[in-house]
């Protein structure tokens, strides 16, 4: 039931610790491993990552600490019983509208991956419709049919991306060689991009404080994330390894997709023909359960500030606003591309990822010590 502190009614839905762990790896690691990311550490970006990877875990326990406040409610309603109803529920539209961002901007990312690829005449409007219209899909049906439908193609992904990696290591185009030198200018510049990788894609991991409800103990959400977490941290070292070995530094540290562009340096040998089809649906499956967390959470945020009974009525009004958004984020690739990577990281993510979940951390700290202190003098 509503009322008038922001607590809405869940979805009567659960989730397994198995479930957690596969969307938590295939939300870290989409994104991550196309685009191009952490290159300005050149053959040095997978111990960027690594260092961003032990961030990403402090960023969890911080998320996890506040969830434990006030276990079994949403992130929307955390933040109203924290902070009170009025200051809750801007809080709670700040992080609506930032989901809301995230949503379109991976949308829009995955859609300039997709036209690029194949549909080069294509409008982005009809390519990202066709995306969305399968999430907002998923969405509706819930939370537990993301994470169901998430565990089986986990495994499909899993067998794929095991046989794509053989191809490439048995193409004959690696060379450890352009690994070296190993830390050329120092430790200070990995620390500083461990930074920016703690935040993306790790930091962007609050967005599961709408889907931890839906765990039935704190203990397995703690198990389940931080080993998603590292896991996936390997994963995209180890992809840019890969990346790094094949196609030299330069190249990865002047292509949009790294990842994309492995594949198709490798592809004319005859066994390995198309195997950027492969690379292609793989990655889209991928962008589709990052989506479709982010939307989730979008809907949540707005379920709990427009006190709506059932989160299902918000879906598609919500998933036009995304549409449109995501195509009207930027003119061209460039204009998308630094909106994303530079205005977004170093100005919006940094409040909404670091300061205002400290606040939340401090401030419900103390409202649920002098609660207790409460309970315990009146009996």
């Amino acid at each position: 039931m509503n009322n008038d502190n922001g607590e809405i009614k869940l979805e009567k839905a659960k989730i397994s610790v198995h479930q957690l762990y596969v969307l938590v790896v295939f939300y870290v690691v989409v994104s991550a491993i196309i685009i191009a990311y952490g290159v300005e550490n050149k053959q040095d970006a997978w111990i960027s990552t690594l260092v961003g990877t032990l961030g990403g875990i402090l960023l969890f326990l911080m998320n996890v600490k506040i969830y434990s406040y006030f276990p079994g409610h949403s992130f929307g309603e955390v933040i109203q019983f924290i902070f009170g109803k009025w200051l809750g529920k801007l809080v709670t539209i700040l992080y609506m509208i930032y989901f809301m961002y995230l949503s379109a901007f991976v949308l829009r990312d995955f859609s300039e991956l997709v036209r690029v690829f194949a549909y080069q005449n294509t409008p982005m409007l009809v390519i990202s419709s066709f995306m969305l219209v399968a999430i907002l899909y998923t969405v509706y049906k819930g939370i537990e049919v993301i994470a169901r439908v998430g565990e089986i193609l986990f495994t499909i992904l899993s067998i794929v991306a095991i046989v794509g990696v053989t191809l490439l290591v048995s193409s004959g185009n690696v060379d450890v060689h352009n690994l070296l030198p190993v830390l050329e200018e120092g430790w200070i510049p990995i620390l500083k991009s461990g930074y920016h990788s703690s935040v993306f894609p790790f930091g962007e991991l609050i967005a599961f404080m709408m889907v931890y409800p839906y765990l039935a103990s704190l203990k397995g959400i703690k198990k389940a994330a931080i080993t998603g977490i590292i896991v996936g941290g390997f994963i995209i070292a180890f992809v840019m390894v890969l990346n790094i070995t094949i196609i030299g530094v330069d190249l990865f540290t002047r292509t949009e997709y790294p990842l994309l562009s492995t594949f198709q340096l490798v592809e004319g040998k005859a066994f390995l023909e198309r195997m950027d089809s492969l690379f292609m649906i793989t990655s889209v499956l991928g962008g589709f359960f990052r989506i479709s967390i982010l939307f989730y959470a979008t809907v949540m945020c707005a379920t709990s500030i427009f006190n709506v009974r059932n989160y299902r009525t918000l879906v598609i009004p919500m998933g036009i606003v995304i549409l449109f958004g995501s195509v009207n984020l930027a003119g061209n690739f460039i204009e998308f591309t630094v909106n994303g990577m530079f205005a977004f990281t170093y100005y919006v993510q940094p409040p909404m990822l670091l300061v205002i979940p400290f606040l939340l951390l401090v401030v419900g700290w103390f409202r649920t010590r002098n609660q207790s202190r409460t309970n315990t003098n009146s009996t």
